[in-house]
């Protein structure tokens, strides 16, 4: 019965070791097949990191720039609202007592 205990722990024993020595086989395989794939993720991963910052830097640049256009161009459209205004303001008047003056001058 002894004999047939040890037979048994060792077969266990044995199965136990067999099995890890194949996972570990497996382990180290699928680490030799995917570690190049992994490596192109992660050098894609930081192209696309540096790609979003240099994005983001040339649109705080246009922003910028688009800043510099809204305060040249407020002036001017203030201006050009002003004058259609007093072009309205004229057309209603002449809209209600047409009068034409012609001279020389």
């Amino acid at each position: 019965m002894r004999v047939f205990m040890i037979l048994f722990a060792v077969a266990v024993l044995s199965v136990v070791i067999i099995v890890y020595i194949r996972v570990n086989e497996l382990v180290i395989e699928a680490e030799n097949k995917l570690s190049p794939h992994v490596d192109n993720m992660v050098d894609n991963v930081a192209a696309i990191l540096n790609h979003t910052a240099a994005a983001t830097k040339n649109a705080a640049i246009m922003s910028g720039h688009t800043n510099s256009i809204m305060e040249l161009g407020v002036p001017m459209m203030n201006n050009l609202i002003n004058t259609t205004d007093m072009v309205i303001d004229r057309l209603n008047r002449f809209s209600i007592h047409p009068q034409i003056n012609i001279g020389t001058g």
